[in-house]
């Protein structure tokens, strides 16, 4: 568990490769001026990575949360972006074998410096039984939801 801590000034807050780490929560922290990702997994091949992350502050960050070939089992809730130039949010490079699944994005908020929202993107992998809903996404200056086709057993609603 990664709580309670202050990230500034640095490439990455959090970064973790293939098999690194399983079930990490990262609760009410903040990254503060973040170059690359402040919580970046990269290749989590479809594995339990993170069991939460909520409660965080991203403060002038390039992207906040990016996780590349996706996770299971994954709440993001209640996370705050301020300033963030890339991404708020976003699970990318999904293969198959690496499917999104069983998680729940909800509660998360972008203020209006930021650039892009909530992206799901998937190459030729699938996302399913996920909920996207209750994210305020919509202040972002470019594109606020990005979603891949897919989560037929999944819902996303309420979004802003």
């Amino acid at each position: 568990r990664v709580q309670g801590c202050t990230f500034r000034n640095a490439n990455f807050g959090i970064l973790a490769a293939w098999n690194a780490i399983r079930r990490v929560s990262v609760v009410d922290n903040t990254f503060q001026t973040i170059g690359t990702a402040a919580i970046r997994h990269d290749n989590a091949a479809g594995e339990v990575t993170f069991s939460e992350i909520s409660g965080n502050h991203f403060v002038a960050c390039t992207n906040g949360i990016d996780i590349v070939q996706a996770t299971q089992n994954l709440i993001c809730r209640d996370n705050t972006f301020d300033g963030v130039s890339g991404w708020c949010l976003t699970v990318r490079d999904i293969y198959a074998g690496t499917e999104l699944r069983n998680s729940v994005f909800t509660g998360n908020h972008a203020r209006p410096n930021c650039a892009n929202g909530l992206r799901i993107a998937v190459v030729n992998g699938a996302w399913d039984y996920c909920i996207v809903r209750d994210n305020i996404l919509q202040p972002c200056t470019g594109i606020d939801y990005s979603l891949a086709a897919g989560n037929g057993n999944g819902v996303a609603v309420n979004n802003l």
